[in-house]
């Protein structure tokens, strides 16, 4: 029996931040909105490549 286990990780960049303003535990709450998004799509395509760019995407997009 095969059990393979999807993950999904992702980098925060080094610390900086688009606004002061933004605490940390906002900052956080949206990474983890990246996740989930970037998990229900890797579970819907299954394919890494493309949830990986997905991902990147995702954060690349996002103001905080």
């Amino acid at each position: 029996m095969v059990i393979c286990m999807a993950k999904i990780i992702i980098h925060g960049g080094a610390g900086g931040r688009e606004s002061s303003k933004t605490s940390f535990i906002q900052y956080h709450k949206n990474l983890q909105v990246i996740i989930k998004d970037a998990s229900r799509y890797l579970e819907h395509t299954k394919d890494a490549t493309l949830t990986a760019v997905y991902a990147v995407k995702l954060l690349e997009d996002n103001k905080i």
